[in-house]
């Protein structure tokens, strides 16, 4: 199934998650998940993977106030993969083409899943 920004944006709103739900190991998890997504791709040639190294800062309110991790291929290093900007706004690879961001949208999916579990999202909605 191909996905789209917009619809990993919404997922994650979906999935009642927010920026103060996000911890930096939930973080480092989403990073992990993504690049086992983008080496099992096989795209670029087989190339295609997340830099090891992420950014994160924290709110004050806890969870986190921006965060964002690169990824690299045969061609070019140092893309931005997944940005948690501050404000609000979430960015997927913005270079991208629609067939190379699906291993990056597919894991978000995924790790979304996983932080609701975490979490135990299902809990936090019935308390709303």
């Amino acid at each position: 199934m191909e996905l789209t920004r917009d619809q990993a944006r919404a997922y994650f709103v979906e999935c009642c998650l927010s920026y103060q739900d996000i911890t930096k190991d939930h973080f480092k998890k989403l990073r992990a998940v993504v690049n086992q997504n983008l080496k099992e791709s096989g795209y670029l040639d087989g190339s295609f993977s997340c830099h090891g190294r992420i950014k994160y800062t924290s709110s004050d309110k806890g969870g986190v106030f921006e965060a964002s991790f690169n990824c690299q291929a045969f061609y070019f290093t140092g893309r931005q993969c997944i940005a948690f900007e501050k404000g609000g706004f979430i960015g997927f690879a913005g270079w991208s083409d629609t067939q190379n961001i699906q291993p990056i949208l597919h894991g978000f999916f995924t790790w979304c899943d996983w932080v609701k579990e975490q979490l135990d999202i299902t809990y936090k909605q019935e308390q709303n």
